[in-house]
């Protein structure tokens, strides 16, 4: 569809992929359409790609091309088109890769010839003004667009200065401005300006000294959102108002119950019959929430009342927005030819998931070290966890409690390891936007992280997965000093975890080992198994030990592996991923090398032929095993019959292939994002060959398998556990 003949087809495709991109499981070649599109002859496709570009930039595999598109589209010939460009500027400038740039282009379209454009580049100059790296400038930019002769600029311009008010290097003037404003001869801009003076005494209320103070700037809010919310049908103040009413009356004059009684009825005719009604009305129940919890929690400090309101401030805020922007009536709700921002933004949620990532992250690696770490890493995991956007008074609180055991790790490390952290903990403190605030708590926790890493040893030098309880016991009962595992939390232990050594003679130490039984089959569990153990004990490597089917090429004669012989993974293809067109071709997105200095060292160990002395097992057959280098298709199908029009496909691609199992793709693709968390676990698969899959072959390779399956286990083991002795490229950990 993105390149049909019709510019109405490729219109339709545009918005559909930016609608989509996130849930696209290619985004590489999503990515490659869209940047197309945004060159497209139509100028219409072409505000439309710039429009899709904006929901998919901060997920754009290629994110500086994606930059000179959103450039390039801020210098079109069409009007319609700067004026998107525009808009999404302001959406993306926090994430663009150079803010000196995109701050010139979106200082040039304010300037532009076009009112229409000039309207845009204003409300984007409000989104993005935290981030413009000139200030100054952006503010004179700012207070000319309030004087700006189209009523539809001033308008926008009225509104940008109150979501800037915080920011601005001259709040006293931008003050008297929003005041100018108010006289304006337009009523709608008249209404934008009182809605930013509200806002503006909100931001006032919530850096109050005391609550005298607060109390004053608050009920000079609810005047201003009732000014403005006289102004027109359609203003940004009703969704707010009578939530600030509310707050007010019940902090302040002692409200009761049938005050939050009131306000859902209230609230709810604002909502009205808005298109965004289902969402809003959740927003509602929210707040309705956020006011009982207030009443309850009677005699707040200062501190708390100034928290929970700059809470409330940013999702009434994010509300009133969707709202604006959802009615059709709304003032240039339908000539913007904008989206309207949803009410709790996906990158706020990614956010809150960012912390509790990174606090359980740091939470394991603590956890066990016996340090003075461990006990405030466990209470950070339990603060980011209590994180919920179903509960306002929990993000205002528990954003605070994350920051508090933040401090304490601030007062425990050592003067070499706090000085960057504790910096950050103090611009926290002092951010007075919410958004920005979580921002800064996942910049801090990012800092933190590589400081423990460095300081907590592995748990385990090697964990070893398997799948059967053939595979399992093979490796657990060759262990030396069988033990349960280190303490795990909360965690079950799910993959029935063992830990044991096993020395090597070369290195005169011992490695730790642990040995894990994933019990069912299948790429996503050999994922999860991994990306356990990864955050578990943090190895310094990664084995797979087991059964595989072996692929010998039927062209040779004495082509391997056979029967009982040991592959050793080279390369993992995961043949399931792939395109479905008029048949199902793989692809090769999914496609892993095992570590080389581990493919090397177990090569060279295979070379002495000493290991097969530890076989334990009786082949059922006659059998010398051979070590075989290895190519291996890895998804969630037992194949018994290569013929398979299926699997007959990832050998047309990948000819070399000479087995065939079920976890390795996924364990590779979990211990991937593992190096990018501070923990280089390397990885290797090992693997007995169990059965010959042939054409025609279902039963008789079920038989085959489980006539072989205990000394295929056995000699995969067999060779693991005598190769670590042998001294794996990394010594054992001191």
């Amino acid at each position: 569809m993105t390149q049909d003949e019709s510019s109405n087809v490729r219109r339709k495709a545009a918005v559909a992929l930016g609608r989509a991109f996130a849930q696209v499981p290619d985004k590489t070649m999503a990515w490659q359409d869209l940047h197309r599109l945004t060159q497209d002859k139509d100028s219409f496709v072409r505000m439309l790609a710039a429009e899709a570009l904006g929901e998919a930039f901060a997920q754009v595999p290629d994110r500086p091309s994606a930059w000179q598109d959103l450039q390039r589209l801020t210098q079109d010939d069409d009007s319609f088109v700067r004026s998107q460009a525009a808009g999404v500027l302001g959406e993306a400038f926090a994430q663009v890769p150079d803010r000196p740039s995109a701050w010139q282009d979106l200082h040039r379209l304010t300037q532009d010839d076009d009112s229409f454009v000039r309207m845009l580049a204003a409300e984007a100059l409000g989104r993005a003004f935290i981030h413009v790296p000139d200030r100054p400038s952006a503010w004179q930019d700012l207070q000319r667009l309030t004087q700006d002769d189209d009523s539809y600029v001033r308008m926008l311009a009225a509104g940008a200065l109150g979501r800037a008010f915080v920011h601005v290097p001259d709040k006293t003037m931008a003050w008297k401005d929003l005041h100018r404003l108010t006289q304006d001869e337009d009523s709608f801009v008249r209404m934008h300006a009182y809605h930013s003076l509200g806002r503006a005494a909100i931001s006032k209320a919530t850096e109050a000294k005391d609550n005298d103070t607060l109390k004053d700037e608050l009920m000079d809010a609810v005047a201003y959102f009732e000014k403005s919310s006289q102004e027109s049908e359609y203003n940004p103040a009703r969704f707010c108002l009578p939530f600030y009413r509310t707050y007010y009356t019940i902090t302040f004059q002692g409200g009761e119950e049938d005050e939050i009684q009131r306000y859902l009825i209230e609230a709810k005719e604002a909502v009205g019959g808005s298109k965004s009604r289902d969402e809003l009305l959740k927003a509602v129940e929210s707040l309705a929430q956020a006011l009982q919890e207030s009443q309850r929690l009677k005699g707040r400090s200062l501190e708390e009342i100034a928290s929970e309101l700059n809470t409330y401030r940013w999702y009434c805020d994010k509300a009133a927005s969707h709202m604006e922007a959802a009615e059709k009536g709304a003032p240039g709700a339908v000539k913007l030819l904008r989206k309207g921002s949803p009410i709790i933004e996906e990158n706020i949620q990614d956010t809150i998931a960012e912390i509790q990532k990174k606090a359980r992250q740091i939470c394991e690696i603590t956890r066990g070290s016996g340090t003075v770490y461990e006990a405030p890493g466990n209470e950070l995991q339990k603060a980011a966890m209590a994180l919920s956007l179903n509960s306002l008074s929990s993000i205002s609180k528990n954003s605070s409690r994350v920051v508090w055991q933040l401090k304490k790790f601030c007062k425990l490390l050592p003067e070499e390891d706090k000085k960057q952290f504790c910096e950050i903990l103090e611009e926290i403190e002092h951010e007075p936007e919410f958004p920005e605030k979580l921002d800064r708590i996942v910049t801090a926790l990012l800092c933190l992280s590589p400081v423990f890493e460095d300081k907590s040893p592995s748990l385990a030098d090697v964990v070893i997965l398997t799948v059967l309880p053939e595979e399992y016991g093979s490796i657990r009962d060759r262990l030396s000093e069988p033990s349960p595992p280190p303490d795990m939390g909360d965690v079950p232990n799910r993959y029935a975890w063992k830990f044991g050594k096993t020395f090597c003679k070369n290195l005169n130490a011992d490695y730790k080992i642990a040995v894990g039984m994933i019990g069912r089959a299948g790429t996503t569990e050999g994922a999860l198994a991994a990306g356990e153990a990864v955050r578990l004990w943090r190895p310094k490597y990664v084995l797979v030990s087991g059964i595989a089917g072996g692929l010998p090429d039927p062209k040779e004669i004495d082509s391997r592996p056979r029967l009982g012989d040991v592959v050793v993974a080279d390369i993992i293809y995961g043949y399931e991923y792939g395109k479905l067109e008029r048949e199902f071709k793989p692809r090769a997105n999914w496609t892993y090398r095992t570590d080389q200095a581990l493919f090397n060292s177990a090569m060279a160990y295979a070379s002495s032929g000493g290991w097969r002395g530890l076989i334990k097992a009786e082949p059922p057959g006659e059998c010398t095993p051979q070590v075989v280098r290895g190519e291996i298709a890895s998804g969630d199908q037992v194949v018994d019959d290569p013929t398979n029009d299926f699997f007959a496909q990832a050998l047309e691609m990948w000819p070399k292939i000479n087995a065939v199992e079920m976890e390795g793709a996924g364990a590779a693709a979990a211990i991937e994002p593992a190096k990018s968390s501070g923990i280089s676990a390397s990885f290797m698969m090992i693997r007995g060959i169990s059965d010959l899959p042939r054409a025609q072959g279902k039963n008789k390779g079920r038989e085959e398998r489980d006539a072989w399956k205990a000394y295929a286990s056995d000699v995969a083991a067999a060779f693991v556990m005598g190769w670590i002795a042998d001294g794996l490229p990394r010594p054992p950990s001191a």
